[in-house]
C-alpha cells in the first residue's frame, strides 16, 4: 500500500477537525492542507504551504505521526516523489511555435501582448518524457489538429505557414501544417510582444485577459 492510500484509509474513520487539534492546531485551518495530502500526487510536499507552524514536509510528517504511520517505512516512495518533482521542474520545457511570418505594421502592442500566448503550444509533461521519436509523432498529430481547428489562421498573427517543434535548447524541427517533418531548422530569433508596468513584465497576465 502506498503512503497516500494508507493516509486516506486511516482518515476515512476520523474527523479532520479532530486530527487538526491532535496536530497542535486550535482551529480547523489545516483541513485544506490535509485534503491536499490526501489528493495531491506529490502528497502536498511542494505546494509551498506554511502556516507559521509547519512547512509542507513537516506537515506530512506530523500528520503521519498523529495517524500512527511510520513515515520512515515510505522513504523510498518519498524519494521517488522528490525525483519526479525535480524532473518535472528541471526538464526542458519543449513547445511548438506557430509560425505565421508575422511582421508588425499597425497592430497595437497591447493587443499583441494579449494574444502572445496563441503562438505557443506547450507540451504536457507526459509527452516530454517520451523518447524523441514518440514526441515527434505526438507533435505531428497535435499540429494537424491545431491547423484544422484554427482553419489555418491565427487571429491577429495571420495565416499559419509552419510549426517549429523546439525539443531542446537550440534544437528544433520544422513541421508543415499537414504534420510532415521538413527537417531540422535553424532557431530564429522570435520577437515577443510584451508589456511592462514599473519594470515588471505583465505579458502573461495580459494574455489571460479576455
Amino acid at each position: 500500500m502506498k503512503l497516500q492510500q494508507e493516509i486516506q484509509l486511516r482518515l476515512s474513520s476520523c474527523s479532520l477537525k479532530d486530527i487538526s487539534q491532535l496536530m497542535g492546531y486550535k482551529d480547523d485551518s489545516p483541513v485544506i492542507r490535509i485534503k491536499d495530502v490526501m489528493n495531491d500526487p506529490h502528497l502536498g510536499l511542494f505546494l509551498g504551504g506554511y502556516d507559521l507552524k509547519f512547512s509542507d514536509s513537516e506537515f506530512l510528517s506530523t500528520l503521519c505521526s498523529v495517524l500512527g504511520i511510520d513515515i520512515k517505512k515510505y522513504q523510498i516512495e518519498i524519494d521517488a516523489i522528490q525525483a519526479d518533482h525535480d524532473d518535472r521542474r528541471d526538464r526542458f520545457k519543449s513547445y511548438v511555435f506557430v509560425d505565421t511570418g508575422f511582421v508588425r505594421t499597425s497592430q497595437p502592442i497591447f493587443a499583441l501582448a494579449c494574444c502572445e500566448g496563441e503562438r505557443y503550444i506547450q507540451l504536457d509533461y507526459e509527452i516530454r518524457i517520451k523518447p524523441i521519436n514518440e514526441q515527434v509523432e505526438d507533435v505531428r498529430n497535435l499540429v494537424r489538429s491545431h491547423y484544422i481547428e484554427n482553419k489555418g489562421h491565427l487571429g491577429i498573427w495571420g495565416d499559419i505557414k509552419r510549426y517549429q517543434f523546439v525539443y531542446a535548447d537550440g534544437f528544433q524541427l520544422e513541421i508543415s501544417p499537414d504534420g510532415d517533418v521538413l527537417g531540422e531548422s535553424t532557431p530564429l530569433p522570435i520577437e515577443k510582444a510584451s508589456l511592462t508596468v514599473g519594470g515588471k513584465d505583465i505579458t502573461s497576465i495580459a494574455s489571460k485577459v479576455e
